[in-house]
């Protein structure tokens, strides 16, 4: 599996993130309704200010006095992906659109009723008689969960200025007494093996995506009913497709590098492929959950990770192994799956499969395997319950001052559950890490076969000489900048909050950059080009601090800094 996580894209059009333009799709269906769309269901319309959107109840039954009530249930076309990877066309089936807004509108235009569907995806409006109207659906889920009866997620096209996707039926009168008007929403793709696309366009697609995070989302409220979620952005468009590397990613274009998560201007944004016959992800439920994992830890936990492109078996940074091995887990949790299933390819034929419970065996498995991780998680999940995994990270993990990886999961999971800890520590060794560590993975002895990886984290004194700090780049020929040694940690202690200045010096030919969190996460980055020295300073609260020191080069072999703080 390859994915890419790329957190603080910098684009400046999603300072519009807060508005929700709507595009409107043309035509067809009536009773019983299929929706045909414009191309993807897009017509271009625009609407600046969409209808706020209603709490999502179960539909009423009492008419309004001069109404009459228009109901049904909406369906979309969803294609499953074969055990083996790929989708299958031919095994096409219709799925209840689970919580999404809905409206009805004249031949005007004009908005006479609104609601939302259900969990069936049943959906109720009382709408003036003997009209011709059109029922609407929107790509905004409205789901147990969201704030206020606000959307936790939806679905805009990149392409298109941040266009949130709809579908629309055909005008039908609305009579004068109730009627039902079931709607299909069209997946765009012929049901016979090969996946012929057809002029209907693909408008099932991101009522597809919000399914998958419905799921999600149900899986956590199962266990932590509390849980509000924050609006998540997923930007789709069938002109979605990779990058040959991060400098070339032009998002409004559909260039997006490839599906990922991301943090833009603190909105949560996930980036999802589409080009057809290269990579369609909307149907590719386990690559959506392992993003919405992401967006889970992101928002409820901590994640120190810098993101990057990563391989199944790669030797990683910590922070990166444990979360890409989170958002793995995660995905075979919430979807309930013994498998991660991908598809790709010319007709979306190709694909993978991974299995999610098999333990890494070879010699190099560790804390900076991603696969190592996964393993990890979903047997404690598989053998506590999801509630084990989200509370250690939601807590603990949460507020502890260490990075974010698998020893400081262990530490966090000890303080929420000890007989969790007890059943994880046996297993932490089959993975060949060392179980009898702090949160900073002092005491572990597998480095990896790393010369920079252990101590996982040095000590640095305040106002004391420089503290050497070494990176390698050794496991890294593509020059990533994510993987086991390429980032060196150290942590320090400050004992009343005020202006702190910290230094970084490189021998000639690196470019030493750092980042300096404290437990709420990234507190100053300096981050510059043409200097062998790095030097910034910052307010910062009295406590615990990491910083985190790599070459911005990304090409030493072997590289050493001397850091310091005054």
């Amino acid at each position: 599996m390859a994915h890419w996580k790329k957190q603080a894209l910098d684009w400046a059009v999603l300072a519009a993130l807060g508005l929700s333009l709507t595009a409107c799709g043309g035509g067809g269906g009536s009773d019983d309704s299929t929706v045909m769309g414009n191309g993807d269901g897009i017509a271009g319309q625009r609407q600046a200010t969409p209808p706020t959107p209603p709490t999502p109840t179960t539909p009423p039954t009492p008419e309004v006095p001069g109404t009459v009530q228009v109901q049904g249930i909406v369906r979309f076309e969803s294609i499953p992906t074969k055990p083996t990877g790929g989708l299958d066309y031919a095994a096409q089936t219709a799925k209840p659109a689970r919580y999404i807004r809905v409206d009805a509108i004249d031949v005007a235009g004009t908005v006479v009723a609104q609601g939302a569907t259900d969990a069936d995806g049943r959906y109720a409006m009382a709408v003036p008689p003997l009209r011709s109207i059109r029922v609407r659906m929107f790509a905004s889920m409205v789901a147990p969960g969201s704030d206020s009866g606000q959307p936790s997620a939806e679905v805009a096209d990149n392409t298109d200025k941040l266009a949130l996707y709809t579908a629309i039926t055909q005008p039908f009168t609305s009579g004068t007494s109730s009627a039902q008007h079931d709607i299909r929403i069209p997946s765009g793709w012929a049901p016979v093996d090969g996946g012929i696309e057809l002029p209907s366009g693909r408008v099932a697609a991101p009522f597809a995506i919000l399914d998958t995070i419905y799921t999600a989302q149900a899986r956590v409220l199962a266990s932590a009913p509390a849980t509000v979620f924050p609006l998540l952005t997923v930007m789709w468009s069938k002109a979605n497709t990779g990058s040959s590397s991060v400098s070339s990613i032009d998002v409004a274009s559909g260039d997006i590098g490839g599906t990922q998560f991301l943090t833009v201007k603190g909105y949560p944004v996930m980036l999802l492929l589409g080009k057809a016959g290269v990579d369609t992800d909307e149907y590719d439920a386990s690559v959506i959950a392992h993003e919405w994992g992401h967006y889970w830890q992101q928002s409820f936990s901590r994640d120190d990770s810098p993101g990057g492109t990563h391989e199944w078996g790669d030797l990683l940074d910590p922070t990166v192994a444990f979360s890409e091995g989170f958002a793995t887990a995660w995905s075979g949790i919430a979807l309930g799956r013994d498998s991660f299933v991908d598809s790709f390819g010319p007709q979306q034929k190709q694909g993978s499969a991974t299995n999610l419970l098999a333990a890494p065996t070879d010699a190099s498995r560790g804390w900076f395997r991603e696969d190592s991780v996964q393993y990890l998680l979903r047997r404690l999940h598989d053998l506590h319950g999801p509630r084990v995994v989200l509370d250690a990270m939601a807590g603990p993990m949460r507020t502890s001052p260490a990075n974010t990886g698998i020893h400081a999961f262990h530490q966090a999971v000890t303080a929420v559950s000890t007989s969790a800890a007890a059943t994880l520590a046996p297993l932490l060794r089959t993975q060949a890490i060392e179980p009898n560590t702090d949160a900073w993975g002092i005491g572990e002895t597998n480095g990896g076969g790393s010369t920079v990886a252990l101590p996982m984290v040095q000590p640095l004194a305040l106002g004391a000489a420089p503290t050497t700090a070494c990176v390698s780049a050794s496991f890294d020929p593509y020059r990533v900048g994510n993987r086991l040694g390429q980032i060196a940690y150290l942590r320090v202690a400050i004992p009343a909050a005020g202006t702190y200045r910290v230094t970084v010096d490189g021998p000639a030919t690196t470019n030493p950059d750092f980042i300096l969190r404290d437990t709420a996460g990234e507190v100053l980055r300096s981050f510059t080009t043409g200097s062998t020295t790095e030097t910034a300073a910052a307010e910062l609260k009295a406590g615990e601090h990491v910083i985190a020191v790599r070459d911005g080069n990304r090409s030493s072999s072997h590289a050493c800094f001397q850091v310091s703080i005054q």
